[in-house]
């Protein structure tokens, strides 16, 4: 790799990383947002408003990505990740947190999970990259440049 490559191959990954960190910090500001929302009124629980309620439901359904709920009469499902054993949980009562009127969290004997996608893991992976990205450009342009002084 000449050292030009290498310097646009830098380039590159410090735009990208600079991208990437900037998706890390919008997800951040969603985490906050979800975590300091105010409590929901009656009427805003199962609607779009941007507040957060814990109710009591029951299990409805799980699988190793799914898990179904019912609560106050509402059926609810929120896509999960269970990497060992499925607890045996359906019927099970639980504490439902909602968020915008969809489960952020369900909470009970032998079950606690959240979503699969949440704010706070884009953030981590997002920032994990954005700072990984432009650590491999100044990587290939130092091996450019030493490859330039040790020609052989």
């Amino acid at each position: 790799m000449s050292v030009r490559h290498a310097v646009l191959t830098l380039v590159a990954t410090l735009l990208l990383g600079g991208c990437l960190l900037l998706l890390a910090w919008q997800s951040d500001i969603k985490d906050q947002q979800r975590r300091t929302a105010p409590p929901c009124a009656p009427s805003q629980v199962f609607t779009q408003a941007k507040c957060r309620a814990e109710l009591d439901g029951t299990v409805t359904s799980i699988t190793r990505d799914r898990v179904e709920v019912d609560v106050d009469g509402h059926a609810l499902g929120m896509d999960i990740t269970i990497s060992q054993q499925v607890p045996a949980v359906t019927g099970h009562p639980v504490r439902v947190t909602l968020y915008r009127g969809a489960p952020v969290r369900v909470v009970g004997d032998h079950l606690n999970v959240g979503p699969q996608d949440t704010p706070a893991n884009n953030r981590n992976i997002f920032g994990f990259l954005g700072l990984l990205f432009p650590a491999g450009g100044v990587v290939a342009l130092l091996v450019a440049l030493s490859a330039r002084r040790h020609p052989g």
